[in-house]
């Protein structure tokens, strides 16, 4: 029921802002289709908001998250098709792609929310080896499996971007979430792109 009433105040409201000369930039709930698996993303009119905003900031990650079982945060399978979607209503140009610089602790099916720096530490107090099953995405067990902590790092990162330039390579850049706590070499990845 909130659908259309946000769309009309994101329309209203980018018309002001350009007025003045400003640009309005807008994060969104990922989603492969325009109902979306829940009710926030549901909720987001993405080809009446691609066409109000200047930025389209898909937050392309917690496919994973802090209730539900363990598992990569953003598999790229899942960001490619939330990407190829995005394409068909909102200019590549305008879409900037959320990527994820935390990890999650679970035990079943909760997690701790960790900075990589926790996750560094930890991994290294737990002597636990870091698997790379897929690319984009580290992980971990520990405590003889019962917990599992999937996170970013630098090498996850330039292989997440490596794939999304190559499948999307109009998208207009990324956005982070969060800043605070990441691998440093994040920024030299970054900055080779």
């Amino acid at each position: 029921e909130d659908r259309e009433p946000f769309t009309l105040f994101i329309e209203e409201l980018a018309a002001a802002l350009h007025a003045n000369g400003r640009i309005l930039s807008i994060a969104v709930h990922a989603k492969t289709d325009d109902a979306g698996d829940w009710g926030g993303p549901a909720a987001q009119d993405w080809a009446r908001l691609g066409a109000a905003v200047d930025e389209f900031k898909i937050m392309t990650y917690d496919y994973h998250w802090a209730t539900s079982e363990a598992g990569p945060i953003a598999p790229l399978d899942w960001v490619d098709d939330v990407l190829t979607y995005a394409a068909t209503v909102v200019p590549p140009q305008k879409t900037w792609v959320g990527v994820h610089f935390y990890g999650y602790d679970w035990i079943g099916y909760a997690a701790e929310s960790l900075e990589w720096r926790q996750v560094a530490k930890r991994a290294a107090q737990q002597e636990a080896t870091i698997q790379r099953d897929q690319p984009g995405e580290a992980w971990f067990t520990y405590d003889d499996g019962r917990h599992t902590v999937y996170f970013t790092d630098a090498q996850a990162l330039a292989e997440r971007l490596e794939f999304v330039y190559k499948r999307h390579p109009d998208v207009a850049g990324i956005a982070i979430w969060r800043l605070g706590g990441e691998d440093p070499g994040n920024w030299e990845v970054i900055g080779r792109r």
